[in-house]
């Protein structure tokens, strides 16, 4: 594990939003989404991004579904 900001160089792609749990729709709504390349958590990780005033966030995912 790193740390520090993660940047496309590190192996991020841009992707599209995933389905997420209902749950979850209002904290993410304005973010743009990058898929890491790897993680050590072995399953999909999401970083969201650029949305003003609020920290990025990471969503793991399992399956094919993020949580």
């Amino acid at each position: 594990m790193r740390d520090g900001p993660v940047t496309e160089g590190d192996g991020e792609q841009p992707c599209a939003e995933p389905a997420v749990p209902a749950s979850m729709v209002d904290n993410i709504a304005g973010h743009q989404w990058v898929r890491s390349a790897g993680s050590d958590f072995g399953g999909p990780v999401c970083r969201l991004h650029g949305r003003p005033g609020v920290p990025d966030l990471l969503i793991a995912g399992r399956g094919g579904r993020m949580h």
